[in-house]
């Protein structure tokens, strides 16, 4: 199932194709009850799966990497990350190889600064990353994957693009309806990336996994439950 709404599917394409069309996803949540709570947890555990899903990264070399990037923090263990079952049971064929020169339209720029060593060049793919957070770029929580991908892009930086999916009104009471959108816009984006995670726990997240994604790209969806 993807949705289909006429100003949705305008908006989501032209993100898309402004992020180069091969780019990487992930969608976070971090505000709200146990998602607020658990926020520094989920997010490193957020960036170690998309890190060994894109690029098979080790825990050794995913380790070394932290202590690189993120050398105020105390060193951790490798987050425990469970197997997937349900999506084990469904499984969908081989993605094409990410482009090793995948980058951003012309339209927008990187936020940050290329990685210029070698092994970090895979890191300087486009990232989408959709989020609850309030001010998303300036949010400490959000910044392991900002240090991570130079090339990190929000909702908020595509403003020509939501601009008039902002203005909508309801047909019947004139009320704005441009607001509700912006979930759905995200997820739309996301679910075109190349390889995305969710955060856990996010029923949300797990519709973009399990069925925005899987249909986008012709697989099979997975059935839970």
């Amino acid at each position: 199932m993807a949705f289909t709404n006429e100003h949705l599917v305008h908006a989501a394409s032209a993100i898309s194709e402004d992020l180069g069309g091969a780019y990487l996803g992930v969608h976070l949540r971090v505000t709200d009850g146990i998602f607020e709570w658990s926020a520094l947890e989920n997010v490193r555990l957020a960036w170690w799966k998309l890190l060994q899903i894109s690029f098979d990264f080790s825990n050794e070399e995913l380790l070394d990497l932290e202590e690189e990037l993120f050398p105020e923090e105390d060193l951790l263990e490798p987050p425990v990350i469970a197997p997937d079952l349900p999506a084990l049971r469904s499984p969908h064929p081989p993605l094409s190889p990410l482009p090793p020169n995948a980058a951003p339209s012309t339209a927008i720029s990187c936020r940050g600064s290329l990685h210029t060593a070698r092994k970090l060049h895979v890191l300087n793919v486009p990232l989408y990353i959709a989020t609850d957070a309030h001010n998303p770029s300036l949010n400490p929580v959000l910044w392991r994957f900002l240090r991570t991908f130079p090339c990190a892009f929000f909702l908020e930086d595509f403003a020509e693009h939501t601009r008039p999916l902002r203005a909508l009104l309801s047909e019947t009471d004139g009320v704005p309806v441009g607001g509700l959108l912006m979930p759905f816009l995200d997820a739309m984006v996301i679910g075109q990336a190349w390889q995305v995670v969710g955060t856990e726990q996010s029923t949300f997240s797990t519709f973009v996994t399990d069925v925005l994604w899987r249909t986008y790209h012709g697989f099979a969806i997975v059935q839970r439950g």
